[in-house]
């Protein structure tokens, strides 16, 4: 699959056409106000979650958790199986104490990791379209009342720059090169 380059001078032209007819305007400030006054509230979209174990850090969303929980759990049975094939006392608990303790202690700290939600740092008003483009990238998007706005998780630059931008315009295959480019 070819990879395009979001940030050439074509394709920051496409997506600045794309985000001018489908984001409508910045709310920031009238979505923090209703999330405020607990008349909306933020989405519990798309968490991450972290967990400290023994060979590193175990980063992901809640279907990876619970398939590196499993994968554990899977792990540890095997050890216990081992186990008990062993007949010398010293080396059954050499044995527990090298693999099937660390194994508990990260089940544990899987067990406890808590969600991290995302951050945003602007509220953009989106056309219902584009909201649910943003939600299939995984984006923070809030919808009620009639209207659709996406939490901006990064500030300082040009909408059409954002790389959620850049994947969209590829799904749509109106990017440089592609067949339905835009002109």
């Amino acid at each position: 699959m070819k990879k395009f380059n979001y940030h050439s001078h074509r394709n920051q032209d496409i997506c600045g056409k794309l985000v001018a007819r489908e984001v409508l305007a910045c709310q920031s400030m009238v979505v923090e106000e209703l999330i405020g006054h607990e008349i909306l509230y933020m989405p519990d979209t798309n968490p991450t979650y972290e967990a400290r174990l023994h060979n590193g850090w175990f980063e992901g969303n809640e279907a990876e958790l619970e398939a590196k929980r499993e994968e554990l759990k899977e792990l540890k049975d095997l050890r216990e199986e081992e186990a008990e094939q062993l007949r010398d006392t010293r080396i059954i608990t050499a044995h527990y104490e090298m693999f099937i303790e660390p194994l508990e202690d990260d089940l544990i700290n899987l067990d406890e990791a808590e969600p991290n939600y995302p951050e945003v740092f602007e509220w953009w008003l989106v056309s219902d379209w584009f909201a649910q483009k943003l939600d299939q990238e995984g984006e923070c998007v809030l919808e009620e009342f009639g209207c659709s706005w996406w939490g901006r998780q990064c500030t300082g630059q040009a909408i059409k720059m954002d790389h959620v931008i850049g994947q969209i315009a590829e799904e749509m295959e109106i990017l440089e090169g592609q067949k339905n480019e835009w002109k």
